[in-house]
């Protein structure tokens, strides 16, 4: 990534430059020494300035929320472990998509970041219908939806100012700590959430599960197309090398999943056309 190289250079150049300075002054250098000294200065300076640029361009990508990992992870678990407490099921490809879609106001430019699709009090309201209905077995999805805003992204949600309108329209106040999302806390969190993932998922065959969902599996195109997919796309990559490999296991099992529904369509699909000719 390129920051990071130029901050391994500015290092470089740094303690070069405390090295030559502690050895003899710059008017003792030979003119060679001081034109060396001159570029590396400039090294210097253009990696700094390049630093900070590319913070500043992509701080909605590094500063401003959890990566898709932890989002997914702590989505699914939530929503799993809520589900056994109250005796339901989960439809695993709809948890996955609530569990991101607070998210979409990224992709619509009318809707600001974090407010309207991040308040506890929308999604409270959005989903009284369904409490009325469906009564507990609509918990867990809430809870799948919730935690991408009072967990997710309010861990990570206070850095340099940022912030969470939870309370929206009730306030537009900014709430969340501030733990960076490149910190190793927060990394450790993601890990650790996802590993634990797979493991539930496989205590509980729910793997299986996801790979056997018919039309809801489907619903997995968004995360896969607008979260999963696109950091892989183009460079630098929007997701640090050490949460590589999650995503690319949440990418791949997404992908099987909607490959598998499609593979059970064209069977279907077969198996009629068939019929049908063994009719006539």
């Amino acid at each position: 990534m390129p920051f990071l190289r130029c901050i391994s250079k500015i290092h470089t150049c740094s303690s070069a430059a405390s090295k030559l300075k502690t050895e003899r002054s710059l008017t003792s250098l030979t003119k060679t020494q001081q034109a060396l000294f001159s570029v590396l200065h400039l090294v210097c300076l253009n990696c700094q300035n390049k630093e900070k640029d590319y913070l500043r361009n992509h701080a909605h990508l590094f500063e401003k929320h959890m990566f898709a990992v932890g989002h997914l992870s702590l989505g699914y678990l939530f929503s799993r472990g809520s589900a056994k407490l109250l005796g339901t099921e989960i439809n695993l490809p709809l948890v996955f998509l609530l569990s991101l879609i607070p998210d979409i106001d990224i992709i619509i430019p009318i809707l600001e970041h974090r407010t309207i699709t991040h308040s506890i009090i929308v999604a409270i309201l959005l989903f009284l219908p369904l409490f009325a209905f469906c009564r507990n077995k609509a918990v867990p999805y809430f809870i799948a939806l919730a935690q991408h805003v009072i967990v997710g992204d309010f861990l990570t949600g206070g850095t340099y100012g940022g912030g969470t309108q939870i309370f929206w329209p009730l306030t537009s106040a900014n709430y969340g700590l501030p733990i960076g999302i490149l910190s190793g806390t927060n990394i450790a969190i993601e890990w650790g959430s996802f590993l634990v993932a797979i493991a539930v998922m496989l205590q509980t065959k729910d793997l299986q599960k996801l790979l056997k969902s018919r039309l809801w599996t489907l619903s997995l195109f968004v995360p896969t197309l607008t979260v999963l997919l696109p950091p892989f796309l183009h460079f630098p990559l929007s997701v640090p090398l050490v949460l590589i490999i999650p995503h690319l296991v949440y990418l791949g099992l997404f992908a099987l999943a909607i490959v598998t529904v499609f593979v059970q369509l064209c069977e279907i699909s077969d198996e009629q056309t068939l019929h049908k000719r063994a009719e006539t």
